[in-house]
């Protein structure tokens, strides 16, 4: 269980801080034969960054990394450019991302079948901050129609001016999130009593689905903060479920029904495992005693 828990944090925490073709879910109960690990998430940043490494067995706290191969970008089947090497497992492409467009990887690695995946990079998302709506412990934004997008909040230790509006090492995510948004997936809410507020809450994220009415809503027991509205492809949405759904069984040691899940972590690389996807990131600064 140990090397299970450290495979899938390695590649999940990386994703964060930061289906097209033959796709399908993969177990992280990973075979005994070694086979590629490719994980790339595009960004808005004009770095991009991808590992690469063969799978490990379970008995393993180590995984091996490819040096030799050849790695490249397609947008919209034209070349941008090849990754190189960096450090160990670790490369990188200077490129910025397009809003909208389809991208493809290509991996190739020697005596071995090439490696593809492709993902589309999503749109900026249409919410706006709603500051005359605030109330102590709540956030008030505004949203248009969307497709299906991720909550995140950060407490600061206090309010501060921020332009552009960044996410320092001291900050710590909230563990609990709630909103009174309707759309929500209830696959990681928590069960807690009334007097933590007056909406559901959720263990750390939020998944919002797919909606298309104009609606202000509020963020609740949100303070001192700075708000991540996340837009994702639809196989890092996919991709972050499965790694949410799977990390909150392995961590729940008291709990026998965790033997009975079924979950799995979700892959859409061709000829190996890992993923490919994209995100990009609304951020707001929200001050208690002071203007944002």
């Amino acid at each position: 269980m140990h090397s299970v828990i450290k495979y899938l944090s390695l590649i999940f925490i990386a994703s964060l801080f930061p289906l097209y073709g033959c796709v399908g879910n993969i177990d992280i109960d990973l075979a005994e034969s070694q086979q590629p690990v490719v994980n790339c998430i595009l960004t808005s940043d004009s770095i991009q960054r991808l590992t690469l490494t063969y799978s490990s067995s379970l008995n393993s706290n180590f995984y091996d990394e490819i040096e030799d191969a050849k790695i490249f970008l397609y947008d919209s089947g034209k070349l941008v450019g090849g990754f190189h090497k960096t450090s160990y497992a670790g490369w990188e492409l200077k490129y910025r991302p397009w809003m909208g467009h389809s991208y493809e990887l290509r991996v190739e690695i020697p005596d071995r079948e090439i490696i593809t995946a492709k993902t589309t990079f999503p749109n900026r998302l249409p919410i706006y901050r709603v500051k005359d709506r605030d109330f102590p412990g709540q956030r008030y934004f505004q949203k248009d129609s969307t497709n299906v997008f991720w909550i995140f909040a950060f407490e600061k230790p206090e309010d501060m001016y921020m332009h552009p509006v960044v996410i320092e090492k001291r900050f710590k995510l909230y563990p609990n999130i709630g909103s009174d948004l309707p759309s929500i997936d209830d696959f990681n809410v928590k069960m807690l009593d009334g007097s933590d507020g007056t909406q559901k809450k959720y263990n750390t994220y939020m998944r919002c689905l797919p909606d298309n009415k104009s609606r202000v809503f509020y963020l609740e027991q949100i303070y001192s903060s700075v708000v991540v509205f996340r837009a994702v492809s639809h196989e890092y949405d996919q991709y972050l479920k499965s790694s949410i759904a799977k990390l909150w069984v392995y961590n729940a040691f008291d709990d026998p029904t965790q033997w009975l899940d079924e979950s799995e972590v979700y892959t859409n690389i061709n000829n190996g495992l890992g993923i490919f996807g994209a995100y990009h990131d609304l951020m707001f600064n929200c001050n208690e005693s002071m203007p944002d």
